[in-house]
């Protein structure tokens, strides 16, 4: 759902006209909607939101079922470069098919799209009371524009209310719809963010049983912990970051890290691949199923994957998984182009 917004941004217009639509925007506010609209209206309702505010109202008819309006804002992003930027607003609704939900779009100054955030999976429907809603987006410092607003997706009515646009610390991990990938891997000594606090700056954390985990830091050496003691056969925690291919395509990447386990049961490794556009793997390589990772008891031992990053690359994901019960160190991670790999072969005549 969150693309098709895009679809919206080909025409922000003040005012907009269809065979049963002549409205007028509020001054500063755009509409859009997608193609073949026919039946919605838009109006400012003085004094119908909370606190005796204006409400904005969307009303859409049975014939954009499958269609979206939106009311949509244009701003440079100078002013919030290097920061995180909230959008919030009160919403209610009468007997919405679909979906309402905020949304907020930062584009480069070349227009790329950096940033996306909406309400993906928690948008108002149906039948509900005024309710605070609110979405964040971080701006990066090559940022052009920030794009945001209101959409109403299918039959309805939406009522929107106490909008509100502000800075707000970036101190702590935020889930957005899309973010530019990282050109580099980060945050490769594991370092956690605050010693009370369950994140990994970097990395995606997925824990699915009874684990802990946590960072050793000294003058000598990063060992980062995940202790699984009290986990069972089927539980799986991991850690992973995605990164963008552009440093990498056609060539051999390795990602390495030391290893060692206690009590391992069944298995621990490392994993790497890749993806096109389209979200299909191209390639992969896992040390749990080439049985190359840690069981068991073991010391600190390096271990190696080693994938090539075809030209139609459009993704690099990585990191290390542990399926089971045990306790499983990590320390000396790295990522890199593997130039060890020879280009064409060599010694065929096995001198």
């Amino acid at each position: 759902m969150s693309k098709r917004i895009l679809i919206f941004l080909a025409a922000i217009l003040s005012v907009v006209e269809f065979a049963n639509a002549i409205e007028q925007a509020p001054t500063g506010w755009g509409i859009g909607s997608d193609k073949g609209v026919t039946d919605f209206s838009v109006k400012v309702l003085k004094g119908a939101a909370p606190n005796d505010k204006n409400a904005l109202l969307i009303e859409s008819g049975k014939e954009n079922e499958r269609k979206q309006v939106s009311i949509l804002q244009t701003i440079r992003a100078l002013r919030y470069t290097g920061e995180r930027v909230e959008f919030s607003a009160d919403i209610k609704s009468e007997d919405v098919s679909g979906g309402v939900e905020l949304w907020m779009r930062v584009d480069g100054r070349d227009g790329a799209e950096l940033a996306l955030n909406n309400m993906d999976g928690v948008a108002v429907r149906g039948t509900t009371s005024w309710g605070h809603h609110k979405i964040a987006v971080d701006v990066p410092m090559d940022a052009g524009e920030i794009v945001f607003g209101v959409f109403l997706s299918g039959k309805g009515k939406a009522y929107i209310g106490n909008i509100d646009f502000r800075t707000i610390p970036n101190d702590s991990p935020l889930k957005m719809v899309y973010s530019r990938l990282p050109d580099e891997p980060v945050n490769l000594k594991l370092t956690m963010a605050k010693a009370d606090d369950n994140s990994i700056p970097g990395w995606d954390v997925i824990k699915n049983g009874k684990y802990n985990f946590f960072a050793a830091n000294n003058a000598d050496e990063n060992i980062f912990t995940i202790d699984g003691s009290r986990a069972g056969q089927r539980d799986k925690f991991e850690i992973k970051q995605r990164i963008d291919p552009a440093h990498y395509k056609g060539k051999d990447i390795s990602f390495t890290a030391f290893l060692s386990s206690e009590n391992i049961a069944p298995y621990a490794g490392l994993w790497v691949s890749v993806k096109n556009s389209y979200g299909k793997r191209l390639a992969h390589y896992d040390e749990f199923q080439w049985k190359t990772g840690v069981s068991g008891t073991t010391k600190f031992a390096e271990h190696t994957t080693v994938l090539y990053v075809r030209p139609d690359t459009s993704e690099i994901d990585f990191g290390v998984s542990f399926s089971g019960a045990g306790i499983l160190k990590i320390k000396d991670l790295d990522f890199k182009v593997n130039d060890e790999t020879p280009e064409m072969p060599v010694n065929l005549e096995l001198k």
